[in-house]
C-alpha cells in the first residue's frame, strides 16, 4: 500500500508535466515566495495579493454548487430506473459548476501572468524550473524512504512483531501525500523511520 503511494505521487507528477496550463501559468504562491528573486514592486505584490482574494471570496460559493448538484445527480441515480435525458441533464449541470470553477482559477492565474513584465516572466520559469527541480529531489529521497519503511514493516510482520506506531504514521503519510503536502509527508515519513530503526523490546 505504501509502494502504491509512491506510484500515485510518480503518475501524477508526469501528469502536471505534461499538462499545458502548467507550463504556461504559475500558481501565486509560488511567485509570492520568490518575490524578491523576481523584483517584484510593492504594487504588484499588492495586485496579486488583490486577485487571489477576490478569488477566495469567490470558490466557496462555486464549490457549494458544485456539490449541490453532484447530491442531486447522486439521487437520480439511486432511483430505481432513472431517464438518461434527465441524467445526462443533471451530469450537464455538474459539469457546468465545475467549468465555472476551472474558469475562475484559469482566470486568476492569467492575470497574474499579466501583471508580471516580459523579464519576470523570464526569470519566473528559471524559478518553475527550480523548483520543479527541487520538487524531483524531494519525490526520490521520499520513494526511497517508502521503500525503506516497507521493507523493515515487512520484516517486523513476518517476525511477528507488528509495528503498530508505525503503521499508523504511514496513514498519516498516505493522507498528506493525498492532500499534496510532501514536506509534511516525508517528515512523517522520517518519524516512522525512527520509530522503526529503535530496537526491539
Amino acid at each position: 500500500l505504501v509502494c502504491t503511494m509512491g506510484l500515485a505521487g510518480h503518475a501524477a507528477a508526469e501528469e502536471k508535466r505534461n499538462d499545458p496550463l502548467a507550463r504556461h501559468f504559475c500558481p501565486p504562491e509560488l511567485i509570492l515566495k520568490n518575490r524578491e528573486a523576481l523584483g517584484l514592486s510593492a504594487e504588484q505584490v499588492t495586485a496579486i495579493e488583490a486577485e487571489v482574494q477576490a478569488v477566495q471570496e469567490q470558490a466557496p460559493k462555486i464549490q457549494e454548487a458544485v456539490r449541490q448538484e453532484v447530491r442531486k445527480l447522486d439521487e437520480l441515480l439511486q432511483t430505481d430506473s432513472p431517464e438518461e435525458s434527465s441524467v445526462l441533464a443533471q451530469l450537464d449541470k455538474v459539469l457546468d459548476r465545475e467549468r465555472e470553477m476551472k474558469r475562475l482559477h484559469i482566470t486568476l492565474l492569467f492575470r497574474i501572468r499579466e501583471q508580471l513584465t516580459p523579464a519576470q516572466r523570464d526569470d519566473l520559469q528559471a524559478v518553475k524550473e527550480k523548483a520543479i527541480a527541487q520538487g524531483e529531489q524531494m519525490k526520490k529521497r521520499i520513494q526511497e524512504k517508502v521503500r525503506r519503511v516497507q521493507q523493515i514493516v515487512e520484516q517486523r510482520m513476518k517476525a511477528g512483531q507488528p509495528p503498530h506506531e508505525a503503521v499508523e504514521l504511514i496513514k498519516s503519510f498516505q493522507e498528506l501525500i493525498q492532500s499534496k503536502r510532501p514536506q509534511a509527508a516525508e517528515a512523517v515519513l522520517d518519524k516512522a523511520l525512527e520509530v522503526l530503526d529503535e530496537p526491539e523490546e
